[in-house]
């Protein structure tokens, strides 16, 4: 990634995580399939009838919507340009960039069909060993690529090629716990997903806005060389969440599991807090030196003020994994959708009245505080509810 920032500059690289984060947001378009088949893996409890029909049900479904989305992406470039407020010296790279995500849209979310397997399954050895294939290449191809090429397009395209390498090891892998004569399209099943999915849905949806949408208010508002360095930042943060979303993957198929259901959480809280511990106390102290050998010294400053905001975040949005996949796992979908709905509007009014005064320290400070709130009201309702 540093030799990604160096090689393309302040603003060809935050353009280039600005894409690289709406694949990443992309997910929202399986209509919360994903974790629908997690949870219905586990509870099949390896019923490898249910499972083939399962699989390919949501396999298609996700193929055709993705598909679609890809081609929303190609047809809508140059509006996409414009909302990102870019400048006209990359316009020709920019789109070209834009229109390659028509690709990598389809390949992120069929990948993450086929990593419900894994995660259903509670394969969890198989499943970070794809993983940390799929990081790897993810990491070093768009290097690899920008080495023959300064540019973002060939940065993206390298996102492309990895996205397909990580696809075609997926399959070759997931395909063997199904049987092929029942690898059917099933209407009925397809309802059943979308049943619990919609929830997920909303959920994302909110979630995504939250989370994500930040990044593109602040290029918008101030250009993608300011939101570069808030970008960067949030980049460093989804690299150390991990760990904590390694666990959320672990504990939502552990949970859904019906001999596990009333398992106390009380040992989750401790071991987690002693690894985000082990885990925030060196960031905190040397984050203005990991900025500077990650990405130069362009960064080292504006970025690590910004990610030591954002860690204060981060600690309690990695402990709000624990009751959100409780409630989840116990079918409850709806109840974090509504606690997502109830944060939205008093984020968004925080979020701009603190980047009017702050600028992107302010929306550090605004994300920061919808987590903490966000951990306090999961807890609270799974207290309430007995889960």
């Amino acid at each position: 990634m540093g030799y990604i920032a160096r090689s393309l500059g302040v603003e060809g690289f935050g353009v280039f995580l600005l894409l690289f984060g709406i694949l990443g947001y992309a997910s929202i378009f399986d209509f919360g399939l994903n974790r629908a088949l997690v949870l219905y893996f586990a509870k099949n409890q390896n019923d490898v009838k249910k499972d083939s029909t399962l699989f390919f049900t949501g396999l298609v479904f996700v193929l055709m919507v993705s598909v679609f989305v890809g081609l929303l992406a190609f047809c809508f470039s140059d509006q996409i340009f414009l909302i990102l407020n870019l400048s006209d010296e990359i316009k020709g790279d920019a789109i070209l960039a834009i229109k390659s995500l028509s690709v990598a849209i389809p390949l992120t979310l069929l990948s993450l069909v086929m990593f419900s397997v894994f995660e259903g399954k509670q394969l969890f050895f198989e499943l970070n060993v794809v993983k940390i294939i799929s990081g790897s290449m993810i990491g070093v191809l768009p290097a690899v690529f920008v080495f023959l090429k300064d540019s973002i397009f060939f940065a993206i395209l390298g996102v492309v090629f990895a996205r397909l390498v990580v696809n075609i090891i997926l399959a070759c892998k997931c395909f063997k716990f199904f049987d092929v004569e029942n690898l059917k399209w099933s209407f009925s099943t397809l309802k059943q997903l979308l049943k619990f999915g919609g929830w997920i849905t909303l959920s994302n949806i909110m979630s995504l806005i939250m989370s994500g949408a930040d990044k593109f208010f602040i290029s918008n508002l101030f250009g993608a060389k300011v939101a570069s360095f808030y970008i960067s930042a949030m980049e460093m943060i989804v690299r150390v969440s991990i760990i904590p979303g390694a666990l959320a993957k672990t504990i939502f198929p552990y949970f859904a599991d019906p001999s596990n259901k009333r398992k106390p959480v009380g040992f989750m809280y401790l071991g987690l807090m002693t690894i985000l511990a082990l885990l925030v106390i060196p960031l905190f102290v040397f984050s203005r030196e990991i900025f500077s050998i990650w990405l130069g010294e362009d960064f080292s400053i504006q970025s690590s003020k910004i990610f030591i905001i954002l860690l204060f975040g981060f600690i309690f949005n990695s402990l709000a994994q624990i009751p959100f996949a409780k409630i989840q796992a116990s079918g409850l979908a709806k109840l974090t959708t509504l606690i997502h709905a109830f944060e939205l509007i008093p984020y968004i009014i925080l979020f701009f009245i603190l980047m009017h005064y702050y600028g992107v320290i302010g929306a550090a400070y605004a994300w920061s505080f919808r987590a903490i709130l966000d951990f306090f009201l999961l807890e609270f309702f799974r207290w309430k509810r007995n889960i």
